[in-house]
């Protein structure tokens, strides 16, 4: 009887390993897939954050263009070419 005992107590420690294991990788896939989920939408974040600032500039960067033109389009254009901030001389 010593030995029936000692068999079904291991099959019992057995069991309770197996199932230790199924519920830590059931964890950790769980956490795998809430990490994925979190850098997609940072990454998305990111974009939408990009894309707003890069509309915002743009939208200054034509209001100072519009009120450094001049009514002549000619002597407007060749005025910012030679501004400063445009790095360039004409």
């Amino acid at each position: 009887m010593n030995r029936a005992n000692k068999k079904s107590e291991s099959g019992v420690v057995l069991i309770t390993v197996l199932s230790g294991i199924l519920i830590l990788t059931v964890v950790a896939l769980a956490l795998a897939s809430s990490v994925r989920v979190a850098q997609e939408e940072l990454g998305n974040r990111k974009e939408h954050l990009q894309a707003y600032y890069m509309a915002r500039s743009s939208v200054y960067t034509t209001a100072a263009l519009l009120t450094v033109v001049s009514p002549t389009p000619k002597e407007g254009l060749i005025e910012v070419a030679n501004e400063a901030w445009s790095g360039r001389r004409v």
